[in-house]
Order: C-alpha cells, then sequence, then structure tokens
C-alpha cells in the first residue's frame, strides 16, 4: 500500500523510503517486531495505519467490519504468544454472520 509509506516515514521508519529495503525487508518482517525495534507503540501505530487507510480507500474497496464481540459471540478462540487477536477463517464467517441478523 504505497498510499501509507508517509505514515511509516512519519512514525520513524525512514527505511522505508529506500525502495530496495521496502520491496525486501518489508515483506519478511512484521509491523509488530519492526515497532518493537523502533521502539513505536504498536497500537497507535496500526491506528495510524488504519485511519490513514480508510482517508485514501473508496468505499467500494473497503472490507466489511468484524467487531471483536461479534468474533467472540461466535466463540472464535483468541491465543498467541503477542497477545494478538487471531480467528480462523470459519469463525470470522459465522461472526459475520451473526454481526449482521
Amino acid at each position: 500500500h504505497p498510499e501509507l509509506l508517509d505514515t511509516f516515514l512519519s512514525f520513524g521508519f525512514t527505511m522505508l523510503a529506500n525502495s530496495q529495503l521496502r520491496h525486501s525487508v518489508a515483506r519478511v518482517v512484521s509491523i509488530e517486531r519492526a515497532c518493537r525495534r523502533m521502539d513505536v507503540d504498536a497500537a497507535r501505530f496500526v491506528v495510524a495505519l488504519n485511519a490513514r487507510r480508510l482517508a485514501v480507500q473508496s468505499p467500494a474497496d473497503r472490507l466489511p467490519f468484524v467487531s471483536l464481540d461479534a468474533l467472540q459471540a461466535a466463540g472464535t478462540v483468541f491465543a498467541n504468544e503477542a497477545g494478538a487477536v487471531s480467528a480462523s477463517p470459519n469463525s470470522v464467517d459465522h461472526a459475520h454472520s451473526v454481526a449482521h441478523r
């Protein structure tokens, strides 16, 4: 998403200004790992990325939002050592149908 580059740069990920690094290292390093390495608040950064993405994305390209409550109501199991939310595709589909009843 090249439209998000300014957000990355504003949070100090200046190495991404180099297109070669952007197309190599960025493909294998997660946002979580990069934030830890650069001492960036990952939650604040993701909020900024999502805000920018919504600002530049056309409404037709937006994915439907499924709330954490809907996922939990669907019985989705959340567990990984980093504390990130994870869900199987089936539980997301079920949660989506629960959320839109």
